[in-house]
């Protein structure tokens, strides 16, 4: 086509397309002087063309780029790691300080923390058990001395081996040792319930000065029996409480005063009123407290004196009992004794 325009014309040109090979040529025809036609040809490639050429050397070096970024990412990881690896988790806080963990170290404060709060935890764990299995000895040995000393006397008087006049001192001696079971599981019961959380208890504003009186009220007869002077001075001291333990905690208070009281001594129940707290003190001029024994005297059953304590009725949880309400309320528990001369225990209860 192009040769034929330049023999017509003196010049020619076209362009033709190859599927086949996903060419374009381009052609231009020139007639010479003496008649004779010269022809030039191009091959042009196709974008496709080109970029398939293209190709094959970026595939290439991507892959060497990939090969290249995982070996140093791979040495640079294992760089940083390392350090982090040899932490030993049980003493982080041997690696604050150096270089290397500069970056770290809140993270090692905060591990050191929480290994700190977890061997707080598992001493805890293991002290609360403790107590549990001590718990369980001592209630078992507490019950088992009055069931036995009840199943033995109705064995006797089952098996007609008492005298008539005889009776009346075993069946006393019956209802004295149920009655002694019956307020030892009562004190158990308070005590798991205190364990177990009193959230779901309601506080209100309660007056200690009205509860001492209404424990004076009710332990008027054992001390009158034993001549124990008994009296409640001071203000309302009105705290925001949940009234049924704290009814517990001045009546325990109370009863140890006259219980542990000697005849004709005198018992005292103080309320005082201060701008940052209400105190309760109870004071008696009874038997005392030794003073290696006054450490341990809140612990579960546990008794100064345990023929005194079993004659006059004590399960030893009283003073237990005190200890947990006094914890529920936020309060401060302090105890001053001389053996011989009386006892003061006094609750710092805060407003």
């Amino acid at each position: 086509e192009e040769v034929q325009q330049a023999l017509e014309s003196g010049y020619g040109e076209s362009s033709r397309y190859s599927d086949t090979i996903s060419q374009k040529h381009l052609y231009c025809a020139q007639r010479l002087p003496d008649g004779t036609v010269i022809r030039l040809s191009v091959a042009q490639n196709t974008v496709w063309i080109l970029m398939l050429g293209f190709a094959q050397p970026i595939c290439v070096v991507i892959l060497i780029a990939l090969v290249l970024s995982l070996v140093l990412a791979s040495r640079i990881s294992k760089t940083i790691v390392e350090p982090i690896n040899n932490i030993n988790l049980d003493e982080p806080m041997q690696y604050v300080g150096r270089e290397e963990y500069a970056e770290i170290e809140p993270l090692l404060r905060r591990m050191a923390a929480q290994q700190a709060q977890l061997r707080r935890d598992q001493q805890a764990l293991e002290k609360n058990s403790q107590i549990r299995q001590e718990f369980t000895s001592n209630v078992s040995h507490e019950l088992k001395t009055p069931l036995h000393i009840i199943s033995g006397s109705a064995e006797i008087i089952k098996n007609g081996l008492v005298e008539q006049e005889d009776m009346p001192r075993f069946i006393d001696r019956i209802y004295t040792e149920s009655q002694r079971m019956i307020t030892l599981v009562d004190d158990i019961i308070r005590l798991s319930k205190l364990d177990e959380g009193v959230e779901y208890m309601p506080r209100e504003v309660v007056s200690l000065k009205a509860l001492a009186e209404d424990a004076a009220s009710r332990l008027a007869p054992r001390a009158e029996a034993r001549q124990v002077t008994f009296a409640v001075e001071g203000g309302k001291g009105e705290i925001s409480g949940i009234a049924p333990l704290l009814t517990e905690l001045v009546y325990n208070l109370c009863d140890n005063a006259i219980k542990y009281n000697r005849n004709g001594g005198a018992a005292t129940v103080n309320i005082e009123d201060t701008p940052a707290e209400v105190v309760l003190t109870v004071s008696d001029t009874g038997i005392g407290i030794p003073a290696e024994s006054q450490d341990r005297v809140f612990e579960r059953f546990y008794r100064v004196d345990k023929s005194h304590s079993k004659e006059i009725g004590g399960t030893g949880l009283g003073l237990s009992i005190v200890k947990h309400v006094a914890r529920i309320h936020g309060a401060k528990l302090e105890l001053k004794s001389k053996l011989n001369e009386g006892t003061t225990v006094t609750v710092r209860f805060p407003k």
